[in-house]
């Protein structure tokens, strides 16, 4: 799969025609590249078949996508995926981060240090990793530490970037500055809505968003027997 590859393909296919591609990465760039020359649909198959093979898998999707048995997915744009890939890196940053805190919490605990800690609110505000460093510590624990807080310097100047890049776009967006009026609404939550959401437009009413969203709790009553809010596993874990 190249755009050389894909170029020679579609020199065969007459301007106009209906593609239809299988849901994915790849898919999604297949749309981009070929949505100004062609009707694009992009469909997640509906089952795994017992027999599997791109062949097989071209003919079916063509045939569920035409009989209507599957819904199209949802293409984004350049620009909506722009900025899924702010908001993502953000989240995957604080994880990371994240990560990295508890990995330290557990070297101190294991030194039995966690008293020299008690005064502050945030071990890892600027007093805290202050006394971080200066902590003794056997050779080894000295060592990762030395790791974890140089690993933590990094994450913490990534997330400022990606910050400045998301509080730029948030400013540039209607939509984002739309969503900001809303108190404890910021740059970084009104980029995340925006990005996952896309097209507010392919939502026939705000039921289908709440469902897409995944806080539509389940309900399974029968006879006198009624159902408790179960948690819905399913949904858009970001906007979720």
């Amino acid at each position: 799969t190249t755009k050389e590859g894909v170029n020679e393909l579609m020199k065969n296919v007459p301007e106009g025609s209906t593609v239809v591609i299988e849901a994915g990465t790849t898919g999604k760039t297949l749309s981009r590249m070929l949505s100004e020359k062609y009707e694009v649909h992009m469909i997640a198959p509906s089952r795994r078949p017992e027999i599997k093979t791109d062949k097989r898998d071209s003919v079916n999707i063509v045939k569920e996508d035409a009989l209507g048995y599957v819904s199209r997915c949802y293409i984004p744009s350049q620009y909506v995926e722009g900025l899924r890939f702010l908001s993502s890196n953000m989240i995957e940053i604080g994880r990371k981060a994240a990560m990295v805190k508890n990995q330290i919490h557990a070297l101190i605990e294991r030194n039995m240090l966690q008293d020299q800690f008690e005064d502050l609110s945030d071990m890892f505000g600027v007093e805290g990793l202050e006394r971080l460093a200066k902590l003794e510590l056997p050779h080894e624990d000295a060592v990762m530490l030395a790791m974890y807080l140089d690993e933590l310097e990094l994450y913490a100047e990534q997330h400022d970037q990606l910050e400045q890049e998301i509080n730029r776009a948030a400013s540039n967006d209607d939509d984002c500055k739309l969503l900001m009026t809303i108190p404890g609404v910021g740059p970084f939550v009104a980029v995340v809505i925006k990005a996952r959401i896309g097209d507010i437009n392919r939502f026939p009413d705000r039921k289908k968003l709440a469902s897409y969203a995944g806080v539509v709790p389940k309900a399974s009553n029968s006879g006198d027997r009624l159902s408790k809010h179960n948690h819905v596993k399913k949904g858009d874990m970001d906007l979720k």
